[in-house]
């Protein structure tokens, strides 16, 4: 008998998540990176080279500052002027979720994201912004599964999705609305509950 049941992590119940999109907007698309820059792990400078040769979108990243210290040599050859860096804490992130257009989570593969449900994917969907993710496994199908982002194979792959959401925005609302109604299975407390479920079947 298995005595397990998989049990990922959740988002905070009082997060609001983004406005409905302007599907008629002409704006560059913004996005949005939150967290690691250590590169055996969350090796960015792909997409950074993707993102400084598009001048239809913008990027934020968002991490520590003692990470961009330590590591902004490895990336700063390939920033532009659509990048921004920024370091805030993690009760100040609201305002840049709800700006965002689209959350990345497009690191150079690793082994260990082949297996992880990192938390930032959770938070993505608290703030209800569609995710696009490279290929791993869980995550991938996480966001196949509840139809709220986009997976793709290889960095020249993302480049064209990009171009294709920026000219459309109406799939950005399509995802949004998908998320929207993912959230409610999603926050701790619904972690919690199910917990609680799965202990009194015991």
């Amino acid at each position: 008998q298995n005595n397990f049941q998989e049990l990922p992590p959740g988002f905070d119940a009082s997060i609001n998540p983004r406005p409905s999109y302007d599907v008629n907007s002409g704006t560059p698309l913004k996005l949005l990176y939150v967290g690691g820059l250590e590169p055996t792990v969350y090796d960015i400078s792909q997409l950074i080279k993707v993102i400084s040769r598009r001048d239809d979108v913008q990027m934020t990243i968002c991490c520590r500052l003692d990470e961009w210290e330590l590591y902004r040599h490895l990336y700063k050859p390939y920033m532009s002027e659509n990048i921004q860096v920024v370091h805030v804490s993690s009760g100040e992130l609201t305002c840049y979720y709800h700006n965002a257009d689209v959350f990345l989570m497009a690191m150079s593969h690793t082994e260990y994201m082949d297996f992880a449900m990192p938390l930032k994917l959770f938070e993505a969907i608290g703030y209800s912004v569609p995710i696009v993710s490279m290929n791993y496994r869980e995550v991938a199908r996480k966001i196949r599964s509840a139809d709220i982002g986009w997976v793709v194979q290889e960095f020249d792959e993302l480049d064209n999705l990009l171009a294709q959401v920026t000219s459309n925005r109406l799939l950005l609302a399509e995802k949004h609305e998908h998320l929207l109604n993912c959230r409610v299975e999603n926050t701790w407390d619904s972690r919690a509950t199910a917990a609680g479920e799965y202990l009194l079947q015991k």
